[in-house]
């Protein structure tokens, strides 16, 4: 978080207001500045073409993914629950090809998923959810999904490997990578997943 809001001043000073603007930030900042996740730079340099189609980052938090995200699409919506964290994405984005909104994701089944070629899913994993992106997205699009790292006791709320297979059933994988849990409770074998599917 900290890097962000480090970015997001620098942002701030220098009012970025345009594309080309923000690819001279990027090239100026340490790379990983604003902690963007490797498997969404992995993804995007291999699969997507730069200034094409629309993007949801879904949830966005405070932009951990959005800024690049916007590097490489031409319309970016950033969706989370938390006004707060989409405020400091507002506040950076100013001009940018970026867009916010408050959203709790357990009510996206009355949102339009067939116009986005990318959806973004960092650190955010409920079978539900999954499932309904699946259902909803264009034929075509690609679904990002990179569920939270193993971290103590919260193994409880990941995928195991079972329920994602049964999940993604005969979708062509793009990437997929699954690592079980090193917990002596993990008796499912439940873990962390990184996956790419092309809907």
């Amino acid at each position: 978080m900290q890097k962000h809001f480090q970015m997001a001043s620098w942002m701030k000073i220098h009012r970025v207001k345009s594309a080309i603007q923000l690819d001279f930030l990027y090239m100026k900042i340490k790379d990983d500045f604003c902690n963007v996740s490797p498997f969404v730079k992995t993804v995007l340099s291999k699969y997507q073409g730069k200034g094409d189609g629309y993007c949801l980052d879904a949830p966005s938090g405070s932009g951990r993914n959005t800024f690049f995200l916007a590097k490489h699409f031409c319309k970016v919506l950033a969706v989370d629950i938390d006004q707060t964290a989409l405020k400091h994405i507002e506040q950076d984005a100013q001009g940018l090809n970026i867009q916010t909104k408050q959203l709790n994701l357990e009510h996206l089944s009355a949102f339009d998923l067939k116009c986005y070629d990318l959806v973004c899913v960092v650190h955010y994993y409920t079978v539900a959810f999954i499932e309904l992106l699946l259902k909803k997205m264009q034929k075509g699009a690609l679904l990002l999904i990179e569920s939270p790292a193993c971290h103590g006791e919260n193994f409880r709320t990941l995928p195991n490997e079972q329920e994602l297979k049964q999940i993604l059933g005969k979708k062509e994988l793009l990437s997929y990578r699954f690592r079980a849990c090193k917990h002596p409770n993990n008796i499912e074998s439940r873990g962390s997943a990184k996956i790419l599917i092309k809907i």
